[in-house]
């Protein structure tokens, strides 16, 4: 004799298959709009560009781009075919009554011609003036002088640099962009 249909097996599985998508029916996707709110942090953020000798002020913390250059190398620390090094020169000056964190790994993001650049030991190493990198603590009314190295293709036209005053925090409202153009 034949079990009836509800005794069977794939009879259940096929009940809760069935009982699942009705109680799990997506609702339609909606394209995200952004809130006015955003859309002026982003346009404020597109507009606050500093460029070479510009210094720029955040929460009591003063940072000025002193310049840039641009090096083949030296010794084993050579840009390979078709690459250049560039150096970007800053000082930061904390004016706020707490410590400050600079990392140049850790707290800063650069991009060339809208590609993203990486941090390049090479090029700092090969700094004809030998300075120090852009990394450390710096207490309340004291100063910090360093650069950041990176390797570029040679015919680079924009170097976009974002740094960070304090990187651990996670906020990147105290983000500033600082912008050299190729001459």
């Amino acid at each position: 004799m034949k079990k009836p249909v509800y005794q069977r097996w794939w009879f259940w599985v096929l009940a809760a298959v069935v009982i699942f998508s009705l109680l799990s029916h997506e609702t339609e996707a909606k394209p995200l709009k952004a809130s006015e709110a955003d859309i002026k942090k982003y346009q404020e953020e597109k507009s606050s560009r500093y460029t070479v000798g510009d210094k720029a002020y955040i929460n009591g913390v003063s940072i000025e781009f002193n310049g840039i250059y641009e090096t083949h190398g030296k010794d084993y620390f050579s840009a390979p075919d078709g690459k250049i090094f560039i150096i970007a020169e800053f000082t930061v000056e904390n004016n706020s009554d707490d410590d400050i964190n600079i990392s140049s790994v850790w707290g800063s993001s650069a991009y060339v011609d809208d590609y993203v650049v990486n941090q390049s030991m090479s090029a700092e190493l090969s700094d004809p003036f030998e300075r120090s990198g852009l990394t450390g603590t710096v207490p309340p009314g004291k100063k910090l002088n360093g650069i950041i190295g990176y390797e570029a293709p040679a015919q680079w036209r924009e170097l976009e640099i974002e740094i960070k005053t304090n990187w651990y925090e996670g906020d990147y409202s105290d983000k500033i962009t600082f912008v050299a153009l190729a001459e």
